[in-house]
């Protein structure tokens, strides 16, 4: 018995003012939420929420929160050992959103934190 699969074009059609979906939040996203909580997130806290390996979480702390962002992350160890990472939140501050796709909301956000890293000497080309 062969069964007949109908040809992706047979979907049902959307309604003329049927609003957008909202897109899921990234990886990313969820990490600077957590982050951002007034208990910040361990290590392991973020490689349980994001399946990411260790050095991926802090490559992403590193690169992305603290340079592309230009967050301050702060860290601090409890008694027990465990280190807890957390973003201030700056009231003149915009909420950050990181997504996958170039938008014009994330390449405003790459100017600003370019513009900041300039304005901070970070990007001068003097060799200490």
């Amino acid at each position: 018995m062969t069964t007949q699969m109908e040809p992706a074009s047979a979907a049902k059609p959307r309604k003329a003012g049927a609003a957008k979906a909202v897109p899921a939040p990234t990886k990313a996203d969820l990490v600077l939420k957590q982050l951002r909580s007034a208990r910040g997130a361990t290590l392991a806290q973020l490689q349980d929420l994001t399946g990411w390996q260790a050095h991926s979480v802090r490559g992403f702390l590193s690169g992305t929160v603290r340079k592309k962002l230009g967050l301050t992350l702060t860290s601090e160890t409890a008694k027990d050992g465990t280190r807890r990472y957390h973003v201030a939140i700056d009231p003149s501050q915009k909420e950050v959103t990181i997504r996958t796709e170039p938008t014009a909301d994330r390449m405003q956000v790459d100017a600003e934190a370019t513009a900041a890293s300039v304005a901070n000497g970070a990007d001068s080309g003097e060799e200490a």
